[in-house]
């Protein structure tokens, strides 16, 4: 149980960060194999780009993957195990609530434009 706490402290952020980053070469990826009807290197340029935005989401988490790290997960073994679950539950539903909840809000708002 220990194990547990002490990994997934900082390791929500950061196995989930890794899991987008990793989309983000997929979606490169797609672009050169499946240009459509641009160019070849027109749409990897597109890809590229629309990865990069994907990509800096995920900067913010990555810091704070480091510093729960540094500073909270070295306690993890003298923390109580409640105070542990409520930290990785709070870091599944700032990753949740941006990727998965926040996504269909903005489109919601322009559609109404």
């Amino acid at each position: 149980m220990i194990v547990l706490k002490e990994c997934w402290i900082h390791g929500t952020y950061e196995i989930f960060g890794m899991i987008i980053e990793a989309a983000t070469g997929y979606i490169i990826g797609a672009s050169i194999l499946f240009p459509g009807t641009l160019k070849r290197f027109e749409s990897f340029k597109k890809g590229v780009r629309n990865a990069f935005y994907i990509f800096l989401s995920t900067i913010p988490f990555t810091i704070m993957a480091a510093f729960l790290e540094g500073y909270v997960t070295r306690y993890s073994n003298i923390m109580p195990t409640f105070f542990c679950f409520a930290i990785i539950l709070f870091c599944l539903a700032t990753i949740s609530y941006y990727y998965l909840i926040l996504p269909f809000k903005v489109a919601r708002k322009h559609q109404l434009r």
